[in-house]
């Protein structure tokens, strides 16, 4: 692609990140000849590169630096492989001069296996976007992939599968998306009938015949979040969706800004652009600092100093109402660098969604390396907030010798651990260890232990007290009444073991 988006990938053949050097070894040969074109557009992915200018006589140019750029490079193109007259195959899409639409599949007309019935559907999706099927004739054919059964399990389509399928073969042959015209706002509308609603993103051309410029096909899910679902969600996810698969132009910008210094502007119809665009060129032209332009995915928490420079960015364009206050997603994060809460925890102290909640500990250095397991929500008495109720019990390490005897305090709201090495497990050892996981983690309204002779005896008792604890012990001999402390436990000696 023009812009440099890579990402950490192994193929098959075990070569880390071979996708990756590949883009930019292709990257390095084809960007003499973009800077050269201007106005070309090269597009390049894997093996296959795709060149656009506005007319032939660009064109038969561009394609021929292309070609010598490769070569010299030291790659070898088949001749007969090289497209120079529509209708062109690029990524299993066959674009002609005014349309798109998929390449001719096959589409396995009777699967008699689950596995066959999977790829069969996984065609279907794929293709949905420039063919517009609607959802209701892929329903019968969705309702055969429920339950969980082997994949090599027989499989037989039920009539009513068998013409949707028949209907979804004629689709493809009849239907097809234009392509975008640069000069026409995009639109979006909301079709269909409850409970299957479906967008289309299109243009509207008046001088041609047909002004209908159809985009792109817009889906909900196949599978609901949620039992019950109101209509105004439904339309809430159609628009959501639509939008972020017209942000993907954004990306366009920093193809326009690497390309601005020192350059000549054209004319442009709209007024906005074209004064944005002259003070662009301006402001890079007349610049006393170099700078380097990329697109970058927002709302990452990637490590690097682009990501964290945009960070900075969104942080000085954010409105001025939110007063220098972060967002829940910032909070969470802030927090989970201090205390390094797990995903359960993040999700119900701040309410975010469990992807968000997955992204903020994977990208934690100290959590991804230590990939401490999420505690369960069990059946233990829980905090609501922090520092409401703990639970405290004794795990032995040998390997420290006279401080074998470790004393480990969880909250069970947030999952904050603390824990300390003694030289035994008495009274007075439970005393020091909880003074210490009061300066760290403040004091808990109860706290939780099991019936050994250190928790149940009358000093520790009168500790809890002087200190305003209310204390609760679990069922004798029975481990499961402290299965949050365990859990604890046992994640303590894996982060142990790998120090």
């Amino acid at each position: 692609a023009p812009w440099k988006r890579y990402h950490w990938r192994v193929l098959p053949q075990g070569m880390k990140n071979s996708p990756t050097i590949c883009q930019r070894y292709a990257a390095n040969v084809l960007s003499p000849v973009r800077a050269r074109l201007g106005e070309a557009v090269i597009l390049h992915y894997m093996d296959d590169v795709l060149v656009c200018t506005p007319d032939n006589n660009k064109l038969t140019e561009a394609l021929d630096l292309t070609i010598t750029a490769l070569q010299g490079a030291g790659f070898e193109l088949q001749q007969e492989k090289v497209q120079r007259l529509p209708p062109w195959k690029y990524l299993g899409l066959e674009i002609t001069n005014r349309t798109i639409k998929p390449q001719k599949i096959q589409l396995a007309h009777r699967p008699e296996t689950l596995r066959e019935l999977h790829q069969l559907c996984g065609q279907l999706q794929w293709i949905r976007p420039w063919v517009g099927i609607p959802p209701e004739d892929l329903d019968a054919l969705f309702s055969l992939l429920k339950g969980g059964e082997e994949l090599d399990t027989p499989k037989t389509l039920i009539p009513e599968a068998q013409a949707a399928l028949e209907k979804v073969n004629r689709l493809i042959t009849e239907r097809q998306v234009g392509r975008y015209c640069p000069e026409l706002d995009f639109k979006f509308i909301v079709m269909g009938t409850l409970p299957h609603l479906q967008g289309l993103i299109f243009q509207w051309d008046k001088d041609e015949k047909d002004p209908l410029l159809i985009i792109e096909w817009v889906f909900l899910s196949h599978q609901r979040p949620k039992s019950i679902t109101r209509p105004q969600e439904l339309m809430a996810q159609l628009i959501a969706k639509a939008r972020l698969r017209l942000r993907t132009l954004a990306a366009y910008v920093a193809g326009v800004v690497s390309r601005a210094e020192h350059s000549v502007l054209g004319q442009v119809s709209n007024p906005v652009i074209f004064s944005l665009l002259s003070k662009l060129v301006h402001l890079v032209s007349h610049r006393e600092q170099p700078f380097f332009v990329m697109h970058v995915r927002s709302h990452t928490d990637l490590p690097g100093y682009i990501a964290e420079g945009n960070r900075r960015a969104d942080a000085l364009a954010a409105p001025v109402q939110l007063e220098g206050r972060p967002s829940l997603y910032q909070q969470a994060v802030l927090s989970h660098q201090k205390f390094h809460q797990n995903l359960p925890g993040l999700v119900r102290q701040f309410h975010l969604g469990r992807d968000e909640a997955k992204a903020i500990v994977a990208t934690c250095p100290k959590c991804s390396k230590i990939n401490a397991p999420s505690l369960g929500n069990g059946v233990n008495p829980r905090g609501l907030n922090s520092c409401e109720v703990w639970q405290t019990d004794v795990t032995h390490v040998p390997q420290f010798g006279r401080f074998k005897f470790i004393h480990v305090s969880v909250d069970t709201f947030s999952g904050a651990v603390y824990a300390s090495a003694h030289t035994g497990e008495r009274a007075a050892d439970a005393k020091k260890h909880l003074m210490q996981a009061f300066s760290f983690l403040g004091i808990p309204k109860m706290l939780k232990t099991d019936n050994g002779p250190a928790y149940i005896s009358r000093v520790f008792g009168n500790f809890l007290r002087d200190w305003g604890i209310e204390h609760k012990t679990g069922i004798p001999y029975s481990p499961t009444g402290q299965a949050v402390i365990e859990r604890t436990h046992q994640t303590l000696k894996q982060v142990l073991q790998k120090q």
